[in-house]
């Protein structure tokens, strides 16, 4: 498959890291001083930051900003996410074999920059990587393709030039939409999808390493 940019999803998709995010609300709402109800992370593990925001707001009563909240969550993650997550199977190869093809590599995120940028670093991806772009800075979640549109800019390309790796099913669904190339990857939170997110996805793989010699510039 011929292919002039790609945009790589973080969380799930690069890292191995989703399992922070999956007691992180709990978490976030302990550290308040409220009591989270039982089901508070399953409830909100499939959704956008954005969304996620708005179950706070309206269940916990919770104020401030978008960005405040956000800081506030990212927080309680924040030192597992900088010191231990590691990089998915396969994902090392992939990344430099499509930059020594020419192909070049966005990252499009949840995760703040502050966080996902010092991960980035540490596992050795920023020497790959044109730019990162975070939902946070766009404004708007993974449920909007303005963060893939942004990323595009970045990659002198059009959508139907532009591989988009994501986990998450509403997001391969995004992407799909706006007329990417869209390769659906395996992760466990979202294994009661995964027949879904393979009849969407232009193409999918449990292992990055499956994918190794498919793209060409």
């Amino acid at each position: 498959m011929k292919v002039k940019g790609a945009i790589f999803d973080m969380d799930g998709t690069l890292t191995d890291s989703m399992y922070i995010w999956r007691s992180a609300a709990s978490n976030y709402i302990r550290s308040i001083g409220k009591i989270p109800s039982p089901d508070l992370d399953e409830r909100v593990s499939h959704k956008s930051v954005f969304d996620t925001i708005k179950t706070f707001r309206e269940e916990y009563g919770i104020e401030g900003t978008d960005e405040e909240i956000s800081a506030g969550v990212f927080a309680t993650v924040s030192r597992i996410y900088r010191e231990k997550v590691v990089l998915k199977e396969g994902v090392s190869e992939l990344v430099k074999e499509l930059f020594d093809k020419g192909i070049p590599i966005c990252i499009a995120t949840a995760t703040d920059r502050p966080i996902s940028g010092a991960a980035m670093e540490r596992l050795g991806l920023s020497p790959y990587v044109k730019k990162l772009f975070t939902v946070a800075e766009v404004g708007k979640g993974k449920d909007d393709p303005d963060i893939y549109f942004e990323a595009l800019r970045e990659l002198g390309c059009t959508p139907s030039e532009t591989l988009v790796f994501e986990d998450a099913p509403y997001a391969v669904k995004t992407a799909k939409a706006a007329g990417f190339i869209t390769i659906g990857l395996y992760e466990d939170v979202y294994k009661d999808e995964w027949e879904d997110i393979k009849n969407i996805a232009d193409d999918y793989a449990v292992s990055m390493k499956e994918l190794l010699g498919k793209f060409e510039a």
